[in-house]
C-alpha cells in the first residue's frame, strides 16, 4: 500500500511540475498505490434494503492510485490539452470503396498521448489499445485511441468486417497489458484448446441487431481469426445469418448493421467473457453515431447545434503507473474477505474499480475553447463503475450552476427539452443536450465538476482536488463564427420530436415520432429480476442477477426470460421490473432494445443465502418467514433526465425500477449491469426471443 501521496482529506499534494515542466525518469523503481476496504455481503435480515444499506455504512472504494509524480504533472497541466473531436472528417471511418457499404476495422496496438505531459523531451507515450480503418493497399490497420467513430444515416445498413490485429510485428498475438485473472476467464476454446492470444467481441451497444451480429460475449474472436468462440457460426461469403463469413482468409469476422435507430449516439465496445473490463479499459471502444431526417430538419430550421458545435464527449476514469502507462487494480490483498485458493502472486478479479484520473475522448482533463454560442453535448459514460453527478460550474464550486437543456436519452430525442443544472450517468448512459455559453464574458472558464460518490449512490463522496471531481473543462475565448447562423433559442415548448422534410408530402411519418404517454398494454407479461450479492468459491463479492421466485443464477445456468412474440404478431411488449436487493446501484443494459422508464417503487424484504453452482453463494428474498418482498405505498416517477427511449437504466439500492420494453427479432442475447466489474462477475444473464 503507498497512500502517503495523499492528505487526510483526500487532496493531492502540489507539486513544482507544471504544463511546461519535464517529468524526470524514475529510474527501475515501480510502484502503484491501492485503496480499498472489505465490503459487506449485502443485505441479510429485515427491513427496508435501503436503510439498511445505509446502515452499514458502505463507503469503501476499489480504487487505484496513480503514480505521485504522474498525478502531479497531469493535474498541474489540466484544462491545457485540447479535447480531441470525435466526429472530425479525419476521425470518421470511410467505406472500403467510395461509394460503398463495407467497412474493415481492425483491433490492435497503439502509442498514445493521453496524458499529455512530456518526458526527456517528448510527449510521454501511453501503450493502449484502439480500433482503426485496414489501409487497402497496405492491408495495415491504422489504430486510434479511442476508436474512431461510424456516423451512419437511419435506414441505410453497412457491413463492417472486425479484425482482431493485436499483434506484434512479427504476427504473434500480443500479451495483454492490464493484468488477466484467469479465474474468470475463458480458458479454452470450444474444441479444448488453450486460447492463444486475446480474445474480443465487438458489440453495437444500442443497435437493433441480429442476434448473429450482436458481439455477444461468447462471439469472440483471438487475434487473425485463429480461434472463434461457441457463438461464431461461420459459414461461406455471401451467407446469409451467419455471423462469420469467411473473407479471403483476411480473419476478419463480418457483422451486419441495419441502422435502424433513430438519431442518436450508440457505441461499440469489446464484449469478451472473462475480458469486457479490461479491453474496453485498455480502448476498445468508439462512438457510433446514427442521424435521420427528423434530426435535419432540426438542424435546417436553427433549432439544433451542428458542426463544430456538435461535440462527443466520452468519459472515463483510468490509473496510471510511474512509466505514464495504464494500470487496473488486482491485487489480492484487496479482496474483501480472506481467500481460500487464490494465488495471492496472481491477478484477482475485484468487484469494482475506480481511477483517480479523468480522460474525456482519450485525453486527461482537457480543454476546449469554444465561442459565445449554444453548444450540442453528447456525453458516454464509458468507465469501469464509476457514476457522475454532473455540473457547469463558472463560481469555483459554490453555485448556481449554468443550465443547460436536456434534448436527448440513450437512444435519441426527448419530446422537449427541460432545463437542468445536474444530472447523473451511470456506466454505459448517454445523455444529449445543449448549453449556451453566449452569456459568458470573454475568457471565461466553465469546468465541467462530478459529485457522484462512490460506489453510487451510498458511498464516499468525491473529495474536491482529489481528481475525479474535475472531468474538463470549457473555455470562451474563440470570437462568433458567422458562417453559422444565430439558433433559436430552445424553450420548454420546444418540439423536438415529429419534423419532417420541408417538401414532404402531407401525412408524411416522422423518423422520430411523437413520444405517446406511457401505457401497459391489457395482459402484458411482467417479468421480476433480482439483482443481489453474494460471493464466489474464493470469497470474492459477486454481483449477481436471477429472478424474484428463485434467486440469484449464474451466467451460465439456462435462461428464465424467455419471450414468445405470439403467432401473427411482429413483436411483443413486457414490463421488466429490477428489483434491486443488493448495495449499490445498477447501471442495467437491454441488448437489442430500448424501453422506457416507467415507474420506481422502494421495498422491503428479508434476503436468506442461497446455495449455488461452482460452491458460489447467492441470495433470495423468498423464506417461510417473508414470502414476498412488501412494496412501499408510494411509486415514484421517472427521473427528469430519463423520460426518453433508454437502453441502460438505473437501478438504486432498495428499489425496483419498471421499464416498458418491446421485443422485436428472435434470437439469444444477453442484459447486464454495465458497471463492467459487475458485468463480469457474474452480473450478466441470457435472454431468448422466440416467436411461437
Amino acid at each position: 500500500m503507498n497512500n502517503d501521496h495523499k492528505t487526510q482529506t483526500g487532496r493531492r499534494s502540489e507539486s513544482p511540475v507544471n504544463a511546461q515542466t519535464e517529468l524526470a525518469e524514475p529510474g527501475r523503481r515501480r510502484f502503484l498505490g491501492w485503496t480499498g476496504a472489505g465490503l459487506g455481503l449485502g443485505l441479510i435480515g429485515a427491513g427496508n434494503a435501503l436503510a439498511q444499506t445505509a446502515g452499514n455504512a458502505r463507503v469503501s472504494t476499489w480504487a487505484g492510485a496513480t503514480d505521485l509524480a504522474i498525478w502531479d504533472a497531469a493535474w498541474a497541466a489540466r484544462f491545457s490539452n485540447p479535447l480531441p473531436s470525435l466526429t472530425a472528417p479525419g476521425f470518421i471511418y470511410r467505406p472500403d470503396v467510395a461509394g460503398g457499404n463495407a467497412y474493415t476495422v481492425a483491433a490492435g496496438q497503439v502509442q498514445a498521448n493521453v496524458l499529455g505531459i512530456r518526458r526527456a523531451g517528448a510527449p510521454l507515450l501511453t501503450t493502449a489499445w484502439g480500433y482503426g480503418p485496414v489501409d487497402p493497399v497496405s492491408g495495415q490497420p491504422q489504430v486510434s485511441h479511442p476508436g474512431r467513430s461510424f456516423v451512419v444515416q437511419q435506414g441505410s445498413p453497412i457491413q463492417v468486417n472486425w479484425r482482431n490485429d493485436l499483434v506484434d510485428a512479427q504476427g504473434q498475438p500480443l500479451p495483454h497489458i492490464l493484468p488477466v485473472d484467469q479465474t474468470v476467464m475463458l480458458q479454452n476454446d470450444p474444441a479444448n484448446n488453450p486460447i492463444d492470444g486475446v480474445p474480443i467481441a465487438t458489440h453495437h451497444h444500442g443497435g437493433d441487431t441480429m442476434a448473429e451480429f450482436d458481439g455477444v460475449p461468447d462471439q469472440w474472436v483471438t487475434p487473425r481469426r485463429r480461434q472463434t468462440g461457441p457463438g461464431i457460426q461461420l459459414g461461406t461469403p455471401g451467407d446469409v445469418g451467419v455471423n462469420g463469413d469467411i473473407l479471403a482468409n483476411d480473419g476478419s469476422i463480418r457483422y451486419q448493421y441495419d441502422n435502424t435507430e433513430e438519431a442518436s449516439l450508440t457505441w461499440y465496445h469489446d464484449h469478451a467473457e472473462g475480458l469486457t473490463r479490461l479491453n474496453a479499459y485498455a480502448g476498445l471502444a468508439g462512438a457510433y453515431v446514427v442521424r435521420d431526417s427528423n434530426e435535419a430538419e432540426l438542424i435546417r430550421r436553427n433549432l439544433l447545434p451542428s458542426g463544430p458545435h456538435e461535440v462527443g464527449l466520452v468519459l472515463q476514469d483510468k490509473v496510471f503507473d510511474a512509466d505514464g502507462q495504464f494500470a487496473y487494480p488486482a491485487d489480492s490483498i484487496l479482496a474483501p474477505v480472506p481467500t481460500e485458493g487464490l494465488d495471492p502472486s496472481l491477478p484477482t478479479h475485484l468487484p469494482e474499480m475506480y481511477g483517480d484520473v479523468i480522460c474525456v475522448n482519450g485525453v486527461v482533463w482537457p480543454k476546449l475553447d469554444v465561442e459565445p454560442r449554444p453548444y450540442r453535448l453528447r456525453l458516454l459514460n464509458g468507465s469501469d463503475s464509476r457514476f457522475y453527478t454532473l455540473t457547469f460550474d463558472t463560481t469555483g464550486g459554490v453555485g448556481p450552476f449554468l443550465g443547460f437543456r436536456l434534448i436527448g436519452t440513450d437512444m435519441g430525442f426527448g419530446n422537449n427539452a427541460p432545463m437542468l443544472r445536474t444530472l447523473t450517468i451511470g456506466p454505459g448512459e448517454r445523455y444529449d443536450l445543449v448549453i449556451n455559453f453566449a452569456g459568458l464574458a470573454a475568457n471565461a472558464t466553465v469546468v465541467l465538476r462530478n459529485t457522484a460518490p462512490t460506489p453510487y449512490p451510498l458511498g464516499a463522496p468525491v473529495v474536491p482536488g482529489s481528481g475525479p471531481d474535475e472531468v474538463m473543462a470549457f473555455k470562451v475565448t474563440k470570437a462568433f463564427d458567422r458562417a453559422y447562423p444565430k439558433l433559436a433559442p430552445i424553450e420548454d415548448k420546444t418540439v423536438l420530436r415529429g419534423w419532417v422534410p420541408l417538401g414532404k408530402p402531407a401525412g408524411t411519418p416522422s423518423s422520430a415520432p411523437r413520444l405517446p404517454a406511457l401505457r401497459v398494454p391489457a395482459g402484458a407479461p411482467v417479468r421480476r429480476v433480482l439483482l443481489g450479492e453474494g460471493s464466489d468459491e474464493f470469497g470474492r463479492i459477486m454481483p449477481l442477477l436471477g429472478t424474484v421466485a428463485a434467486g440469484t443464477l449464474g451466467f451460465h445456468e439456462p435462461s428464465t426470460e424467455n419471450v414468445v412474440i405470439p403467432a401473427g404478431q411482429t413483436s411483443v411488449t413486457e414490463v421488466w421490473e429490477f428489483w434491486n436487493a443488493s448495495v449499490d446501484s445498477h447501471p442495467v443494459h437491454l441488448h437489442l432494445v430500448r424501453f422506457r422508464v416507467l415507474n420506481r417503487q422502494t421495498f422491503t424484504c428479508t434476503l436468506t443465502p442461497k446455495p449455488m453452482i461452482n460452491n458460489w453463494t447467492g441470495v433470495t428474498i423468498t423464506d417461510p418467514a417473508a414470502p414476498q418482498p412488501v412494496l412501499a405505498r408510494a411509486v415514484t416517477a421517472p427521473f427528469p433526465y430519463e423520460t426518453g427511449w433508454k437502453d441502460t437504466v438505473e437501478c438504486p439500492p432498495g428499489v425496483v425500477t419498471r421499464v416498458l420494453v418491446t421485443f422485436n427479432r428472435p434470437g439469444k442475447y444477453v442484459y447486464h449491469c454495465h458497471i463492467l466489474s459487475h458485468e463480469e462477475h457474474d452480473m450478466m444473464r441470457w435472454f431468448t426471443v422466440t416467436k411461437a
